[in-house]
C-alpha cells in the first residue's frame, strides 16, 4: 500500500507538474484562444459581407444585392440573419429573419453575436451591414465546466495522472520482479555512485551492476545480469603472466582486496575505454565466500587530458626552443647594419670598449682602419641610389672576407666603414689597409670602377681611449682625401694645424676641429638603455631611432669624438624616466595636468643621472641644452640661446621633435613626414636652429635615408619585442605563473595591435582573458602553443630579406 501511495503522490505531482507548464505556455500566448479565435473569425466574415455589399452599392443594383443574399447566408453556418439598413434607419434588404432577430445597437458597438460596418457611396454615408451570428458553441466539456481554457487544464491534469500512474505502476512491477537477491536499497545506493559497480556470484556472474556501469558498457542492467564478467569485451589486462588473471578473480583466490589495475575494454566500433579496477571478495556472516565486488573508475577521459597535456607540453616546449632560436637571430640583426649586414655603430662601439680594455690589461696592440669610398656621391647622382647600395653591399662582403674573424668590421655611416684590428701593431694595420684598398680596386663592384681612401691609427700613436683612435684614424683618411684619395695614410702623416677647408672632405661650416677631451663608456650606456628598454620599450625604441639620425646629422659636421658623444647624449637623453611613477609612465591613456607635471621631472633626473654615471661635462652640458630654444627659452631665462646653444644640443633637439612627431603617442597619432616638415620649418628660428631644421629636412629627404632607417629600426625592434615577450610567455606558461602571464599576454596584445598584427594580438587577448579570469592551464596551454605559432610569422621573414647578406651565426 506504501508503494502505491508513493506512486500516486509522484503521478499527482507529475500532473500537476503538467497543468502547470500548460498554464504558463497560455500566459505567453502558446495556448490557442479558442474564443478569440471564434470572434475574430466572425468579424472576417462581416467584413468580408461588407466589401461584397458595398461593390454592388455603388454600381446602384439593389436587386442583384437582394438575390445574393440567401446564397451569402447558406455559405457561412454561423450566420442567422443579414440586413441592410439606410442612414435613416430603414431596413432595405433583410435575410434570415433580420428584423426580428436584430437587436438595435450604436453604429460603432459590436458583440459575439451582432456586428456591422457601415457602408458608403460617392464618399458620402450610405446605410449599414447587419450580420446577426448564431450564439458561440463552445466543445462539450468546455460547455460543462463554463469556460474552454479550464477545460484544457482539467484534462491535461487527469490524462498526466492517469498515464504517470499506469507507467509508474509498470516500472514498479517490472522492477520487483527482477529484484532478485540484491535488496532494493543496495541497488538504490550503488546506483548513486559514479563508479561502474558490479556484484559477482561464487561462479563469477554478474548478480548485479550498477547504473554507471551499464552506461560504461553501453548495455542496460538487465542484459549484463547472469553473464560472466571475463566475457565481457575486454581488450587487455595489466599483467606479464600468459593466462590473464581478473582482478576479481585474484580476490576470491588469494582472499584480499585488488586495487588499482588498469583494464581496457571495447565499448563500441573502434572506442576502446580505460578503466581502474578494484575487487573484493564478498563474504557471508561464516566468513565463507558469497561472490566478489569490482568497482571500475573510468580514467579514459582522465587519460586523454594527460596525453593531451603532454602533448601540447611538448609542443609548448618545442615552440620554446624555436622562438628562443628566433630571439637569438633578432638579436643578432640588431648587432647589424640593416644594408650591409656589417657590425653598427653601437655594436663596435662595445666591443671596442671591451677589446681596449683587454689591451690596456694585457698591453698588446690595437689597430683600426677608416675605409670611404672615393667619390661615392657621384656614384648615387650618376647611377642612383639602388646601384649605390650595391656597392655598399658588395664592398662591405669583400671587407669581411678580407679581415680576419677576430677582426670587427663596421658600417660606420654612410660610405664610411671602420675595421678594428685586435692584436695588430702598426705595420700591420698598415698592410691590412694596403690589402682592403687592392681588393676595393679589384672588386669593381657593380661593374663600376670604385676606390677608396683609408686611414690608420694604432695604440703606439699614444691614444687614451677608443674613441680618441677612432679620431686619429679619421683624421689620416681626410689627410689620404686631400693627397689624391686611393691611398692609405696614418696618423702620424697627420699635419698638427690641420684644417678643414670648405671643399675638403669635412666640408660643412662649424665642423669641429678637435676632439672632445671627454670620454664616454659605451658599455655603461648600453646598461642603462637596457633597464629603459626593459621599463619602458617605447623611449628606449626612440632613443635609439634619434641617436641613428642624430650621427646621420652629425656627419661633415662634427669629428668623431664628438659624434659618439651625441650619439650617446641621444640615446640617454630620456633615461630620467627610470625615475617616473609606474603609474604614470606606463598610462595606457592621455596624461592629467598633474600626470604631466611628473612626467616632465624625467627631463632634470636625465641630467643628474648621466651627470653622476659618467661625468662627462660635454655630455652633460649636452642634455642640459637640448632643451633650450634657439630664439630664447618662454618660460626658462637661464638656458642659452642662438649658436650659444652647442651643435649637438641643437641638432639632438630638432632630431628629438621630429622622431616624436611621426611616432604614435597615447594622447596624439602620429604624423606623416610632410607634416612634421612643414612643423619644424614653423618653429624655426624661435625653438630650432634653422640651419639645423634645414639640414634635417635634407638629410630624411634623401631618397627617403632616415625613413627606411627608421622603418627598418621600428620593425626590427618591434619583432625583437614580439619574440623576446613570446619566451616570457612560454616561460610562464611552464612555470604557472597566471599573474606574469596575464601581465605578458596583455603587453604582447597592445604591441601587436599597434603594429597591426591582429591576428597575433587576437590571440594575445584571448590568452591575457583566459589568464586574467580564472586559469585553466589545459586551455592556457593551448593557446599559448597558437600564439606562439602565431609569434614566429611577423616580421621576421622580413627582416631576413631585407639583409642578403647578413650571415646567420650557426
Amino acid at each position: 500500500m506504501y508503494r502505491f501511495s508513493t506512486i500516486l503522490r509522484i503521478s499527482v505531482g507529475l500532473a500537476l507538474l503538467s497543468v502547470s507548464i500548460v498554464a504558463a505556455a497560455a500566459s505567453l500566448g502558446l495556448v490557442p484562444d479558442w474564443y478569440g479565435g471564434q470572434l475574430n473569425q466572425r468579424k472576417q466574415t462581416t467584413e468580408s459581407l461588407a466589401i461584397y455589399c458595398a461593390t454592388i452599392v455603388q454600381h446602384h443594383e439593389p436587386a442583384m444585392l437582394k438575390q445574393s443574399l440567401p446564397q451569402l447566408l447558406s455559405r457561412h453556418p454561423d450566420v442567422a440573419s443579414i440586413g441592410i439598413r439606410t442612414t435613416d434607419g430603414k431596413l432595405l434588404i433583410a435575410e434570415g429573419d433580420h428584423d426580428g432577430r436584430w437587436q438595435p445597437m450604436d453604429v460603432d458597438k459590436a458583440t459575439p453575436t451582432q456586428m456591422q460596418i457601415p457602408l458608403s457611396r460617392n464618399s458620402e454615408p450610405w446605410g449599414v451591414v447587419e450580420v446577426r451570428f448564431h450564439p458561440l458553441q463552445p466543445p462539450l466539456l468546455a460547455r460543462w465546466v463554463g469556460n474552454p481554457f479550464y477545460a484544457l487544464l482539467i484534462f491535461t491534469g487527469v490524462v498526466s495522472l492517469l498515464a504517470f500512474g499506469l507507467y509508474l505502476s509498470f516500472m514498479y512491477l517490472r522492477s520487483s520482479r527482477k529484484q532478485g537477491v540484491i535488496p532494493q536499497r543496495v541497488r538504490t545506493a550503488l546506483d548513486t555512485l559514479t563508479e561502474g559497480v558490479i556484484i559477482l556470484d561464487n561462479e563469477q556472474r554478474i548478480a548485479m551492476a550498477n547504473e554507471a556501469f551499464a552506461h560504461l558498457i553501453g548495455k542496460s542492467p538487465v542484459e549484463l545480469r547472469g553473464r560472466r564478467a571475463e566475457e565481457l569485451p575486454w581488450l587487455r589486462a595489466a599483467t606479464d603472466e600468459s593466462r590473464t588473471i581478473y582482478p576479481w578473480d585474484k580476490a576470491r583466490e588469494e582472499g584480499c582486496v585488488q586495487k588499482g589495475m588498469l583494464m581496457s575494454m571495447q565499448v563500441g566500433e573502434g572506442q576502446a575505454r580505460t578503466v581502474a579496477v578494484n575487487s573484493a571478495p564478498i563474504l557471508d556472516d561464516d566468513g565463507q565466500q558469497r561472490g566478489s565486488l569490482a568497482t571500475f573508475d573510468d580514467l579514459t577521459d582522465v587519460e586523454k587530458k594527460n596525453l593531451r597535456l603532454v602533448h601540447l607540453l611538448d609542443m609548448l616546449k618545442q615552440s620554446r626552443l624555436e622562438i628562443e632560436q628566433q630571439n637569438e637571430h633578432l638579436k643578432y640583426l640588431a648587432t647589424r647594419d640593416s644594408l650591409t649586414g656589417c657590425l653598427n655603430r653601437r655594436t663596435f662601439f662595445e666591443e671596442f670598449d671591451a677589446i681596449w680594455s683587454s689591451a690596456v690589461r694585457h698591453g698588446h696592440p690595437v689597430s683600426c682602419v677608416m675605409v670611404d669610398l672615393d667619390h661615392f656621391k657621384a656614384i648615387n647622382d650618376n647611377h642612383g641610389h639602388a646601384i649605390g647600395d650595391k656597392v655598399l653591399q658588395q664592398v662591405a662582403e669583400t671587407l669581411r672576407a678580407a679581415a680576419r674573424k677576430s677582426d670587427f668590421v663596421c658600417r660606420y655611416g654612410g660610405e664610411e666603414f671602420s675595421v678594428l684590428l685586435p692584436h695588430i701593431d702598426l705595420a700591420g694595420a698598415m698592410q691590412c689597409a694596403e690589402r682592403f684598398r687592392e681588393i676595393i680596386v679589384e672588386l669593381k663592384p657593380a661593374g663600376l670602377d670604385v676606390t677608396a681612401s683609408l686611414g690608420v691609427s694604432s695604440t703606439c700613436f699614444g691614444a687614451k681611449q677608443p674613441a680618441e683612435m677612432l679620431d686619429q684614424a679619421d683624421k689620416a683618411l681626410y689627410v689620404a682625401k686631400r693627397t689624391g684619395r686611393n691611398r692609405v695614410a696614418k696618423w702620424d702623416e697627420v699635419p698638427r694645424d690641420l684644417d678643414a677647408d670648405p671643399g675638403s672632405y669635412h666640408a660643412t661650416k662649424g665642423y669641429s676641429e678637435h676632439g672632445s677631451d671627454d670620454q664616454v663608456p659605451f658599455h655603461a650606456v648600453t646598461v642603462l638603455l637596457s633597464a629603459l628598454t626593459l621599463r619602458h620599450a617605447d623611449t628606449a625604441e626612440h632613443s635609439q631611432r634619434v641617436a641613428e639620425l642624430c650621427v646621420a646629422m652629425a656627419r661633415g659636421m662634427l669629428n668623431q669624438s664628438d659624434t659618439r658623444i651625441l650619439e650617446c647624449a641621444a640615446l640617454l637623453h630620456d633615461i630620467g624616466k627610470l625615475g617616473v611613477p609606474d603609474e604614470v609612465l606606463l598610462k595606457p591613456g592621455p596624461l592629467t595636468k598633474e600626470e604631466w607635471a611628473v612626467m616632465r621631472t624625467h627631463d632634470r633626473f636625465s641630467v643628474d643621472m648621466v651627470a653622476a654615471a659618467f661625468g662627462c661635462p660635454k655630455l652633460t652640458k649636452i642634455l642640459q641644452s637640448h632643451f633650450a630654444w634657439f630664439g630664447g627659452h618662454p618660460d626658462v631665462l637661464d638656458l642659452p640661446t642662438g649658436k650659444e646653444i652647442p651643435i649637438e644640443a641643437r641638432i639632438l633637439s630638432v632630431v628629438d621633435a621630429f622622431d616624436a612627431i611621426v611616432s604614435d603617442r597615447v594622447y596624439r597619432k602620429k604624423k606623416n613626414r610632410e607634416e612634421a616638415f612643414a612643423e619644424l620649418r614653423r618653429c624655426a628660428g624661435t625653438q630650432f636652429d634653422p640651419a639645423m631644421v634645414d639640414r634635417l629636412i635634407a638629410i630624411v629627404s634623401d631618397n627617403g635615408h632616415c625613413q627606411r632607417l627608421t622603418d627598418e629600426t621600428r620593425a626590427q625592434q618591434d619583432s625583437l619585442r614580439i619574440v623576446t615577450l613570446a619566451e616570457k610567455l612560454a616561460t610562464a606558461v611552464q612555470s604557472r605563473d597566471g599573474r606574469t602571464l596575464g601581465s605578458v599576454a596583455g603587453e604582447l596584445h597592445q604591441l601587436a595591435r599597434d603594429d597591426g598584427l591582429n591576428n597575433l594580438a587576437d590571440q594575445a587577448q584571448l590568452l591575457e582573458n583566459a589568464a586574467n579570469n580564472g586559469v585553466n592551464w589545459e586551455e592556457v596551454i593551448e593557446q599559448s602553443v597558437h600564439l606562439l605559432e602565431e609569434c614566429r610569422q611577423p616580421r621576421i621573414d622580413a627582416h631576413a630579406s631585407q639583409r642578403p647578406d647578413v650571415p646567420v651565426p650557426v
